[in-house]
């Protein structure tokens, strides 16, 4: 299946990027030419790996029936230092709190070892 999306250039470093129905401005900081209009695409991937694999989790968790009050996703990433700087590794840290376990338990999952799509397309 493609999937695509469309990024309209709206001057300095900032695009307009329309994701189905949703539009997302994303630009640069001030120090490297932009005006801050919104966030920087490199946090968006680390976005788009916590959403996808949180609904994946979401997903598996109801069909075992498994109760939980809140779960938090932090994805942690490590750029390289040269330019094209990218994304060298990323970390996904799954914290669940309700009744099914306990006050407070935490999953991490690398994303090069992860099963979910997101992190598959790297």
């Amino acid at each position: 299946m493609k999937s695509s999306i469309d990024a309209k250039w709206l001057g300095k470093m900032a695009f307009d990027v329309q994701v189905g129905n949703h539009k997302i401005t994303i630009d640069a900081s001030e120090d490297v030419g932009g005006e801050n209009k919104g966030p920087r695409p490199k946090p968006l991937m680390m976005v788009a790996l916590a959403g996808c694999t949180g609904m994946d989790v979401v997903s598996i968790l109801k069909k075992m029936r498994v109760e939980f009050d809140d779960l938090n996703i932090r994805v942690e990433g490590d750029l390289t230092e040269e330019h094209p700087k990218h994304f060298e590794k990323m970390k996904v840290i799954y914290e669940f709190t309700g009744k099914d376990h306990g006050q407070n338990e935490r999953g991490d999952e690398n994303q090069r070892q992860s099963g979910f799509g997101i992190a598959k397309s790297h």
